[in-house]
């Protein structure tokens, strides 16, 4: 097994305003990649869009925006933004990705742009292979 780092990239086809699960996508990178041990930096490049570890639930996006406009986001929703928009930290041990019970990765775009959307995996550990 070899440390290094290692960095990919999930498009995503939005439609301008959504929730999506990526876990699975995520699993399937990681798989992918062969990281055995170590963590990932998830976050989105995108305008408007952020990653968070969440427990993901049909109305998380409507829950999120009412928490948003109670914050003042309606007006100007970049310093809501500012608050999400952080880097989601995810360990992977045995080849696993751990995120808790009933946590997932969660892709969420309000840029109200529709088109292909952008997330950063950077993966540091141990990897099966060079």
């Amino acid at each position: 097994m070899i440390v290094r780092v290692a960095l990919a990239k999930l498009s995503i086809e939005s439609e301008g305003y959504g929730a999506e699960d990526i876990t699975e996508s995520v699993r399937k990178l990681v798989d992918e990649l062969g990281l055995v041990r170590g963590s990932l930096t998830i976050y989105s490049t995108s305008r408007g869009c952020f990653v968070l570890g969440i427990e993901y639930e049909p109305n998380l996006l409507s829950d999120l925006e009412e928490m948003m406009s109670r914050l003042g986001c309606t007006e100007n929703r970049f310093p809501c933004l500012a608050l999400f928009n952080k880097p989601l930290t995810a360990v992977v041990i045995d080849g696993e990705l751990r995120l808790g019970v009933f946590r997932r990765v969660v892709f969420i775009d309000v840029s109200r742009e529709k088109g292909l959307k952008e997330v950063i995996v950077v993966a540091e550990g141990l990897f099966r292979h060079g």
